[in-house]
This record gives structure tokens, sequence and C-alpha cells, in this order.
């Protein structure tokens, strides 16, 4: 059952559907708020993911791989010669902490392989004997709970390129290519914050890990304002839809943290005005920088999203909704203006008018369903590990993920789909309480209940399960290994 099945059983039980776009997003409201509720309170064999974290041995400066810095939050590697033996900084080195005689700088952006920028002005020299140490690891968005580590051996190949414009010739490509391979300790033993100030586990001990520890969460506040939206004559080939109605916000990122979205605006999209092509323009994106620094020296960029709108008939069809938000454009924190000309499932070149720091600002492979969403996850959560890595591998994690919300009227629950019935109980039983039908809410409640029940005892609990065989025991490995089964 998608979101417009579930929005008209709710209205077919009420025996109420007015043809109101605000009563619609209401009750999308409601039924999201019960989805994402009862989704991460549980630990929904469903809802779990599987995920790659690398974990990294400290990476040391040299000779030849030395850190100059210019009176600038900007960091940089030696250029212009591409010999085997010189380092390229890997993209997860952002949010980490970059340490010069035992001062330590937070990382808040990678522009290039070469170059890092930190939270503030180290002064000027450069430097043989820096280190990044990898206090903690970033969990993804998505991330309600770990559920489980593990180390399986696992070999992955990682290459890092670089582009260098001081080279002879100009433009030469550099690249830095590993294989690491995971020492296979197998699972992981998970401790809070509380436990690990207890055992006192210091991240000086280095050798291979096989511990991970609870980490503090971090939040970034969002844009204060929304941008300014207009139309404003632009190139022909625009791919926005004519007359419909597009929203736009922005978040801040910073050091591996997405904030909150700014406030949205909108605009209605007229394709051609006296005979002129238009595009939309965005104006008054908030520029974080302070004054006396430079235009991008704190490392804080701005992602801007995009949802079209559909609240009218456009070209035969009669669709009423909202589009998912998807991100369209990465903009240096010194660029407060965007030219949208739709053209989000084309190359990173289309973007040559809003030249960044990164060239990559989307999936450029032209696949709709890969593209980046707004996802208002909350805090990013971290990780830790002891012993600390003393050398480079990756790691399997399991972990309990939070769904997007459903905006599209095609939207599906991420449930089993006999279950679907619980969001339609759970929202009439809302309903009903705000409009004083205590008496059919409490109906509601007692048919969520058992539902709710039923699934929880489906897919949580595999001691519930109707037949229970015997474990892969070592001593019965020339016997039956499985056992016969029998009811529980």
């Amino acid at each position: 059952m998608n979101l417009k099945g579930i929005r008209e059983e709710i209205n077919a039980a009420l025996d109420y559907n007015p043809e109101l776009q605000q009563y619609r997003d209401i009750v999308t409201r409601v039924v999201n708020r019960h989805y994402l509720q009862v989704s991460s309170q549980y630990h929904w064999l469903f809802m779990q993911q599987k995920s790659e974290l690398v974990l990294r041995q400290e990476v040391t400066g040299s000779a030849t791989n030395s850190l100059t810095f210019s009176n600038s939050r900007v960091g940089s590697l030696p250029t212009g010669v591409g010999t085997s033996d010189r380092m390229l900084f890997n993209p997860d080195v952002v949010g980490q902490i970059l340490e010069i005689d035992n001062q330590n700088y937070l990382i808040t952006h990678r522009p290039t392989a070469r170059h890092i920028i930190v939270d503030r002005t180290p002064g000027a020299f450069t430097s043989d004997s820096w280190k990044i140490k990898y206090e903690k690891y970033a969990l993804p968005r998505d991330c309600v709970e770990v559920l489980g580590m593990m180390d399986r051996g696992l070999s992955r190949k990682e290459t890092v390129t670089y582009t260098d414009p001081a080279s002879s010739p100009s433009g030469a490509v550099y690249t830095s290519s590993q294989t690491i391979t995971g020492p296979e300790k197998g699972r992981f033993t998970f401790l809070d914050a509380r436990k690990e100030e207890f055992l006192f586990l210091d991240r000086d001990s280095t050798g291979d890990s096989f511990v991970s520890v609870e980490e503090t969460h971090e939040n970034l506040d969002p844009p204060e304002f929304a941008p300014r939206v207009r139309l404003n004559a632009g190139p022909t080939g625009v791919n926005l839809v004519d007359k419909a109605t597009y929203e736009y916000c922005y978040t801040f990122t910073y050091a591996g943290w997405e904030s909150p979205p700014s406030p949205t605006t909108q605009v209605k999209y007229i394709a051609f005005l006296g005979g002129t092509p238009q595009r939309v323009e965005l104006t008054g994106l908030m520029q974080p920088s302070a004054f006396g620094l430079a235009t991008d020296e704190t490392g804080m960029m701005k992602k801007v999203y995009r949802r079209m709108r559909l609240a009218e008939t456009i070209e035969g069809s009669t669709a009423i909704g909202s589009g998912a938000w998807r991100h369209i454009a990465t903009l240096r924190e010194d660029q407060t203006t965007y030219n949208d000309r739709g053209l989000e499932l084309t190359t990173a070149s289309d973007y040559s008018d809003n030249v960044n720091l990164t060239t990559a600002l989307i999936s450029t492979d032209g696949v709709l369903t890969e593209l980046e969403h707004l996802y208002e996850g909350g805090p990013v959560q971290y990780i830790r590990t002891w012993y600390t890595p003393g050398s480079d591998f990756p790691v399997v994690f399991r972990y309990l993920r939070r769904p997007r919300g459903l905006t599209n009227d095609s939207d599906t629950p991420m449930w089993p789909v006999q279950y679907h019935h619980l969001l339609v109980y759970l929202a009439l039983q809302d309903i009903c309480l705000q409009h004083g039908m205590a008496q059919q809410a409490t109906i509601y409640e007692r048919r969520a209940i058992p539902l709710l029940e039923r699934m929880k005892s489906k897919y949580l609990s595999r001691t519930d399960r109707m037949y229970v065989r015997r474990g892969f025991d070592q001593t019965f490995t020339d016997l039956e290994r499985w056992g016969v089964p029998s009811k529980t």
C-alpha cells in the first residue's frame, strides 16, 4: 500500500475527504510521524542495513610530505611532483584531528587530494612532524543504532587521484593506490561511553581493533533564512517543467556534519516570458565566513535541494502532491547565488556556471534513484575503536536504519505489506482524538495494538519461530548437524 492508498483508507474510515492540499499534508505528516517512530523504536529485521567502514591508522608527515600553512586555514602538501612516495589525502580525513606541535585542529574540508582546511589558523610554517588522528568515525545519516560490527578479513582497493595544475605538462593526473585487508578478528565488542570510562581504553594503544565504543553526537545549526528565488532569462534546454511549482532549501556541511535545512521558498516556473527562455535564480544564500577570513577558508559548504510540487494540471496530468527533496548542487561558502536549469541527471560539467571546490556535485551516471536526497536524520552519530588501528582495514557493521519520510503518492513504507494497515490505525487514532472522537480513537487503538504485537513477534524475536533446530555444534559434525526439527 502506497502513501495515496493509506490516505484513502483513512479518509474512507472518517467519511471525510475534502479536496484541500493542506488537509492532505496534515494527514501525510501524521502518517509519517508514526512511520518514523515505529520504524526506529524496535530492531526490525526488515529495517536493518549492512555497510562497510574503513578503520584508519594515523597519517604522519615526513620530509617528502610536509604540510604548509601560509597564515590561513588551508594546509597543502607539496605539489608539482607526482612520484610514488607523494601522499594524497583520502576523503575521510574530513572531521578528523590534525596535530601539529601538540596542537589539535579539526579538519573541516578537503577541497583537493593535497589540500585540507582546518577550524582555525595555525600560522605560517612548513612542518614535517604533523599527523592526522582518526579519533572517531561518523555513522551513516540513517543510522539509529549500531547492532553489530565484524572484521571478516575483507580486501579492498582504494585509489585517490589528484590533477596537479602546477605540473609539467599542466594538468597531469597523479594517483595513489593501495589494497587493504582486515586481520579477520571476528566480532567486535561494543561498549557505551560510560562503560569505556571505567575501563579507560586509551587510544594510545595501537594494534588490531576489536572494540567499538559509542561516541558523542554532533550538531550543526541550520541556515537562518530561506533563499530568495525568481525567474530570470536563461539558456535554452532548461529541464524544468513548465507551470510547475518548485520548492528550494539548503543546508550547511562542515567537518562531515550536515545541518537541518533552511526554511523553504517556492516559485512557479514559466518556461517562456515574452518569448525569452527562463531559468530559476536562487539568491541570498548565507555566507558563513567571518570578517577577516578569506571567502572560502572555513571549509563550510552549502548543499542546495529542490523538489517539484504538483498543484495543478500539467500536460494533461492531474497528480497532486510533492516530490522528494533532491540534492542539485554543492556550493562554496562564498557563493550566494545559484542558477537552476534542472540539469540534475547529466554530467558535472553542466554545472560550470557554479564552479566549486569539489567538481562532483551529485550522481553523474544518470540514475535517478541514486541521487542524494535531503535526509533530516538529526545529529551525526560517531563511534571509535580500540585498539587504535595499526593499519588501514575495512570492517562490516550492521545497524538499524531510519527510513526517509513518505512524500510522493507512490512512496511505499519499508515494511512487510501485510502490516501497512498499522499506519492507518495509528493515524486514525490520532486524528479521532484531535477531533474529540474518543470512542472511535479507542476502537482504532485496539486494532493497532494486536497488529503491532504480531509484527513484533514475527520480525523481532527469533525464538518465536515455529521450528527450532540444533546449533552448529562441533561435537555433532559426524551426525545430522542441524538436528531434528522440534516445536517450541
